[in-house]
């Protein structure tokens, strides 16, 4: 028996535990590990890195090797020589008898014939060779196309990653805020039903009106009322939340923090935080490697200008064999080798000012992108601004609410023994509570909007000013 109450109450230390809770860091982690877009990007690296291959691969030579097998028929062609003999002698052609020969002597014709009447079988095989020496740099330049394009892909990837943690870092206070609002509202209607029993109390002996009890039962309902309305916003914030992490949307959500505990923060100076941003803002860092992209294409385009060397080779063999080949012939009656080396020199004189057309409109586009840096530089500096603001306003908040709670408190103490001691109403007390509430809210929220204040500083940085998790 003794030992079955242990186990269950091990059992129900480890449910109730709060190292199962899930913290900031962990919910991060489980967002950049979940979020398919997170993915979708990594993927798309790989096939940046594939480009990058590929264009090596154009300052290596082709080879290729081709063959051919098969059967063929052709009429064969015949040729008939006739010929008088030119000269004066005996010819002697085993194993027949001596022929004298004479100016007069007529030669009988000689027939030849191509090849067989008959199908043969064809092969060939043969390997080329290509290599292109020179194209006016334009390989180069498409090599470094392709390295910036990479560094565009992983500052790309990185960006997405500080702006889900940016998300996740809203999500979760989001959701810590609204239990905190929870809680107070529950607090505020525990306090509306005690005061309506306490009411009802006064009411039958007579010691308040019929209107004092009616505010007890109006309050009540608007207590309930604000209850429904935290419990639908923790329950919309918990969706966010899992949403953000890639989790299933009714999972449940436990999470771990306290919007109580403050934490000292000092923010950099503005020069200091302006520097940290155009070194590590990863779209400052995408517009220089689309500034050496452009300037590349412009490159590319002007290659055309220059003329183009290759170095071309080759060697083929060709056969082609009778079904009976002649006699004492064995190797065919066609046989050929062939092979040739060759230097190709290209180089366009008058192309239509196609060229020139295409230079004007690299260039163009380089221009285009000058633009855009100092848009991108307005839009950097505005965002540090903004956040700079945001976290100023939000630690100011925070020293107000502070003494907001101080003062509500001392309030409600004043009130409750004026209310003992009969000369408040029970307007007064609930009055005295709510301000109370909406001081201790006003805390929770300016302490969450800290926490949201340091993440959009490490947002508009590009790197991690606070630690925030």
């Amino acid at each position: 028996m003794f030992s079955r109450y242990i186990i269950i109450l091990f059992l129900s230390f480890l449910i109730g535990s709060p190292s199962f809770a899930l913290t900031l860091k962990e919910a991060v982690d489980s967002a950049l590990e979940n979020n398919p877009e997170i993915h979708a990007q990594a993927s798309s690296i790989d096939g940046v890195k594939s480009q990058i291959d590929q264009v090596v691969s154009n300052f290596y030579p082709t080879i290729a090797i081709q063959g051919a097998y098969g059967r063929s028929y052709r009429t064969p062609i015949t040729y008939t020589m006739t010929q008088t003999a030119v000269t004066t002698g005996e010819i002697e052609i085993p194993p027949f008898p001596p022929v004298e020969i004479t100016p007069e002597t007529e030669i009988e014709p000689v027939t030849l014939e191509s090849y067989a009447d008959e199908p043969q079988t064809a092969r060939n095989y043969g390997i080329t060779f290509t290599q292109l020496l020179y194209s006016g740099s334009r390989r180069i330049h498409q090599f470094e196309i392709a390295q910036a394009n990479l560094q565009i892909a992983q500052e790309g990837l990185e960006r997405k990653k500080q702006d889900l943690a940016y998300q996740v870092v809203e999500a979760y206070y989001g959701v810590l805020l609204h239990k905190k609002m929870l809680d107070l509202n529950l607090q505020s209607e525990d306090i509306a039903r005690a005061h309506l029993e306490q009411a009802q109390n006064y009411f039958s002996l007579g010691r308040i009106s019929n209107a004092d009890l009616l505010r007890a039962k109006i309050k009540l309902a608007e207590e309930r009322f604000s209850r429904i309305e935290a419990e639908n916003k923790l329950e919309s914030a918990k969706v966010a939340l899992n949403d953000i992490l890639g989790r299933e949307i009714d999972q449940p959500v436990q999470i771990e923090g306290d919007l109580l505990v403050i934490s000292e923060s000092n923010l950099p100076s503005s020069e200091k935080i302006t520097a940290m941003a155009f070194e590590n803002r990863p779209e400052w860092g995408i517009l220089d490697f689309k500034k050496i992209i452009r300037e590349r294409k412009v490159g590319i385009a002007k290659a055309d200008y220059f003329p183009s060397l290759a170095l071309q080779a080759s060697y083929n063999k060709n056969n082609l064999d009778p079904d009976t080949p002649p006699e004492r012939i064995t190797t065919g009656i066609l046989e050929s080798e062939s092979w040739y080396v060759t230097g190709v020199f290209s180089w366009k004189i008058f192309d239509s000012f196609r060229t020139r057309n295409k230079v004007k409109e690299a260039e163009a586009g380089l221009e285009e992108l000058k633009a855009r840096v100092k848009q991108m530089r307005s839009r950097i500096l505005s965002e540090i601004k903004k956040a700079r603001l945001y976290f100023h306003a939000a630690k100011s908040k925070i020293k107000v609410a502070k003494e907001q709670v101080e003062l509500s408190e001392d309030n409600l103490r004043q009130v409750l023994e004026n209310y003992r001691s009969g000369i408040a109403g029970n307007l007064e007390q609930l009055e005295a509570e709510k301000m109370l509430n909406e001081a201790k809210a006003n805390l929770f929220q300016a302490v969450a909007d800290l926490e949201l204040a340091k993440a959009k500083i490490n947002l508009a940085v590009g790197k991690t000013v606070f630690a925030i998790y």
